[in-house]
C-alpha cells in the first residue's frame, strides 16, 4: 500500500515540475531592441497572466519556476498597439520559444493579394458564399489602421451578416465587421503583418427563388481569383470565369472556375441557377452544409486540435509512469 501511495505521488510530482521558459524577442528592422515586456499566459479556463518579465536589449528573455502539466502557454509581446504572441506545452524542464516585433504603420506598405479563393453553394432557401482573401506583406512594417486596415465587398440581397476571420496558419481569430459609408462595403480592423494573412469572409443570399445573380465589387489588385461551384452540375454562367480543366469534376464534388489579373473596382458577376445534384427530398428545407457548421467550422477544428493535444498530453503521461515504474522495479 506504501508503495502505491509512493508511485502516485510521483505521477504527480511530474506532472507539476517546475520548468524554465527561454526566449528571444527580435526586431524586424532594429538590431537592437526597444523596452518590452513579455508575459506569460496559462491556457486554462480563460487566458490567466501568471508571469511578466522585460526583454534585454538584445531580445533575451525567460520564466523560471513555471509549472509544467498538460496546461499549454502563451507568450505574448504587445508592441505599437499589436499583439505578437506563440504557443508552448512544455514536455520537460524546459521550453524555448521566440517572437519577432515589426514596427506599425499606418500607410498600406508593400502588400499584395496574389489570390481570392471564393467557394460558392446552395443550402435550401440560402447561398452560402465563402471567400478567403491571401495577403503577402513584402514589407518589414504591421500594417493597422485604426480605422479599417482592410476592406471588402458583400453582395446585396443578403440573408445573413458577414462573418469574418483572420489567420497567419494557426487558429483563425474572429473580427467584428463595420459597415463604411458606401454600400456593401465593410471594413475590419487587424493588424498585417510580414508575411501572409488569411482573412475569410462568409455570409448567406436569398437563394428562395432557386436563382441568383451574383456580382461584387474587388477593392483591390488581385493576382488570381478562383471559384469552386458545389455541387459541380450547379447550373453557373459567367462572361468573366473560365472553368479549369481538371480542376473538381463530379468525384471530386465541386467545379472550379479562375480568372486572371484582376484589376481594382473591377466587378466579379456569375449567376447561379438550381440546386443541382441534390437528394431526392432536396427542397425548401434542405441543408447540406448547415449554417451552423459552415458559420462555427473554426471553433469545431479549435476544439478538434484541443481533442488531439489531450491524447498526446496522456500518450506521454502513460510513458513518464512506465519509466517511473521500470526505475522503482530495478531499484527493487
Amino acid at each position: 500500500m506504501k508503495r502505491l501511495i509512493f508511485i502516485i505521488s510521483l505521477c504527480f510530482s511530474v506532472q507539476g515540475e517546475a520548468a524554465v521558459i527561454e526566449g528571444k524577442v527580435t526586431h524586424g528592422s532594429r538590431d537592437l531592441l526597444p523596452p518590452v515586456q513579455v508575459e506569460l499566459i496559462k491556457l486554462a479556463n480563460g487566458m490567466e497572466v501568471v508571469a511578466t518579465t522585460s526583454a534585454a536589449q538584445k531580445g533575451d528573455f525567460s520564466f523560471k519556476e513555471v509549472e509544467g502539466g498538460a496546461v499549454p502557454f502563451l507568450v505574448r509581446v504587445n508592441y505599437q498597439g499589436v499583439s505578437y504572441q506563440e504557443m508552448i506545452q512544455l514536455e520537460g524542464e524546459k521550453g524555448t520559444v521566440d517572437l519577432r516585433i515589426y514596427d506599425v504603420t499606418a500607410k498600406w506598405p508593400d502588400i499584395t493579394l496574389p489570390m481570392l479563393n471564393i467557394l460558392v453553394r446552395p443550402a435550401g432557401d440560402l447561398l452560402q458564399v465563402e471567400k478567403t482573401y491571401y495577403l503577402q506583406n513584402q514589407s518589414l512594417q504591421t500594417y493597422l489602421d485604426p480605422n479599417g486596415t482592410f476592406q471588402f465587398y458583400v453582395s446585396g440581397k443578403r440573408k445573413s451578416n458577414p462573418q469574418v476571420a483572420a489567420s497567419r496558419g494557426k487558429m483563425p481569430i474572429p473580427l467584428t465587421p463595420s459597415p463604411t459609408s458606401k454600400e456593401g462595403i465593410y471594413a475590419v480592423s487587424y493588424p498585417i503583418r510580414p508575411g501572409v494573412t488569411e482573412i475569410t469572409v462568409t455570409y448567406d443570399l436569398d437563394y428562395s427563388a432557386q436563382e441568383f445573380f451574383w456580382k461584387e465589387l474587388t477593392l483591390y489588385d488581385i493576382d488570381r481569383v478562383n471559384l469552386a461551384v458545389v455541387p459541380p452540375d450547379l447550373g453557373f454562367s459567367s462572361d468573366l470565369f473560365e472553368k479549369v480543366e481538371g480542376g473538381g469534376d463530379g468525384h471530386a464534388g465541386f467545379t472550379l472556375y479562375t480568372v486572371a489579373s484582376v484589376a481594382k473596382d473591377h466587378w466579379l458577376a456569375a449567376t447561379f441557377k438550381g440546386m443541382g445534384s441534390q437528394p431526392a427530398n432536396a427542397g425548401r428545407n434542405l441543408q447540406p452544409v448547415p449554417p451552423q457548421i459552415f458559420h462555427y467550422k473554426w471553433l469545431l477544428l479549435g476544439l478538434m486540435g484541443l481533442f488531439l493535444l489531450a491524447i498526446g498530453y496522456f500518450g506521454w503521461r502513460q510513458k513518464t509512469l512506465e519509466k517511473t515504474l521500470s526505475k522503482l522495479g530495478k531499484s527493487t
